[in-house]
């Protein structure tokens, strides 16, 4: 059967024209030969014609089935694109963030880091709010037994601005009971761009004897 589906859809046209002309043709042909035994011989008043008649409401109701068929499955298209474009819309009103390696700082007083991020608007939407918050989240891939300092806990210093104009947006946070040289620092920021869009993404940081060597980024969904 999956043959002889196969076989209809890469033969369309001769398909069409065996069912328009060829099946109709051969109805014909068959009531011009006499029936081989009285089993055969139809007692229908107008004989093909009523065969062609019932032949041709078959052949409708599968044509109107398929239509049917065809016009589902463009609205489930056109519904997916429809989807698609309005996802499209709403990323391009949402504003992201990276953060300035080169501009950051960070450094230890008293037993404690003090960080003083920077972080570049990679969007052309304005941030008109943004907040950081903890998290349990490490982006970082490590070992299973490795032993390392994760640190998910900050305070805030008195310095928290963003400039529109120049896309950058800055905050300055103290680390607690900084004792390693090495540790993992993870932390959330939630933005809010200019068209009400929110969105979050998780930061983590390598940090080394005082110096950011990697970070990595990702978006909440």
């Amino acid at each position: 059967m999956k043959k002889l589906i196969d076989w209809i859809k890469n033969n369309l046209l001769i398909s069409v024209l065996f069912a328009l002309i060829g099946v109709p043709l051969l109805i014909h042909i068959i009531y011009k030969i006499p029936a081989p035994s009285n089993l055969f011989i139809t007692t229908w008043n107008d004989g093909a014609g009523e065969i062609l008649s019932y032949y041709g409401i078959v052949l409708s109701c599968i044509a109107t089935s398929y239509l049917t068929y065809f016009a589902i499955q463009q609205s489930g298209k056109a519904n997916e694109l429809s989807e698609r474009l309005l996802n499209i819309e709403e990323i391009n009103k949402k504003a992201y963030i990276k953060l300035n390696l080169e501009e950051t700082e960070c450094g230890e007083h008293r037993g404690h880091l003090n960080l003083c991020l920077v972080f570049d608007n990679i969007t052309d939407v304005p941030i008109v709010e943004f907040s950081f918050r903890e998290t349990n989240e490490c982006l970082i891939k490590t070992e299973p037994n490795s032993e390392f300092n994760f640190v998910n806990k900050f305070e805030f210093l008195p310095i928290d601005t963003f400039n529109n104009m120049q896309n950058k947006l800055k905050e300055s946070m103290l680390i607690r009971y900084y004792e390693d040289d090495y540790c993992i620092f993870s932390f959330e920021v939630i933005i809010k761009g200019l068209y009400g869009y929110e969105t979050k993404q998780i930061f983590t940081l390598n940090i080394c004897d005082d110096k950011i060597l990697d970070c990595l980024t990702d978006q909440i969904l």
